[in-house]
């Protein structure tokens, strides 16, 4: 049985090194204000939703534990907020992200110029290589009252990302979406490399149904340019 554990943190407070988990990831989640952000992280560490969720201010952080090829790897999530006002906080984080969350509203096209902007100005320069932009991901929030998808695939289909349709109050791709991007950092960043697989209290190694992270490399990974899970149910 995969282990998990989740906590709400500051930077202070992750310790150097914790037998419980074999490897740090570290996931930035952007996006424009009210898209539902934070409400999404809650969803996957806590897997509950709360309509009356207060807007971050500033800088939010979270760890969550999950198994991936039988070694546990510990998620370090900030959470970034999406007022204009706190944006020139937001590029200080940047430069020690391991991958990152592209976050919008599908709900109201207004939402999509903001990170069109972001792709093409002050983001650009973090993931200015072809590495940076395998580990970022295009995630469209709230697909349980959207009706239009098609510009967030295209989006996502002109900067080569993985797109996800996700919604944080069902529950709708939400594991899937991050636990995508933690395979996509552990194989991009060589992080599970050398790290033995973990036993069960028997002696016998877990059986993942994970696909291998070697698997995924050429071919868009889990979501894929086109975001294969993102359209599922």
């Amino acid at each position: 049985m995969p282990h998990n554990d989740t906590a709400s943190s500051s930077a202070a407070g992750v310790a150097a090194s914790d037998e419980s988990y074999d490897a740090t990831a570290r996931i930035l989640v952007l996006g424009d204000s009210a898209v539902g952000k934070s409400s999404l992280l809650m969803r996957f560490c806590e897997n509950r939703f709360d309509s009356n969720f207060v807007i971050t201010i500033g800088v939010d952080f979270r760890v969550k534990t999950i198994n991936i090829q039988d070694r546990e790897v510990r998620l370090q999530i900030w959470d970034t907020a999406g007022q204009e006002r706190f944006r020139t906080i937001t590029p200080a984080y940047y430069r020690n992200a391991m991958g990152v969350l592209l976050i919008y509203d599908m709900t109201d096209p207004k939402r999509m110029p903001p990170i069109a902007q972001m792709l093409t100005t002050g983001f650009v320069t973090w993931m200015n290589t072809r590495t940076r932009l395998f580990r970022s991901f295009l995630v469209g929030n709230k697909a349980d009252m959207a009706a239009k998808r098609k510009k967030g695939q295209a989006l996502a289909d002109k900067y080569g990302m993985a797109f996800f349709e996700t919604s944080a109050k069902s529950g709708l791709n939400v594991e899937q979406a991050f636990r995508a991007i933690a395979e996509r950092v552990c194989d991009s960043y060589d992080l599970l490399s050398g790290i033995p697989p973990r036993a069960h209290n028997n002696g016998s190694v877990a059986n993942s149904n994970a696909v291998k992270l070697s698997e995924r490399r050429g071919n868009g990974g889990a979501g894929g340019n086109g975001g294969a899970a993102a359209s599922g149910a």
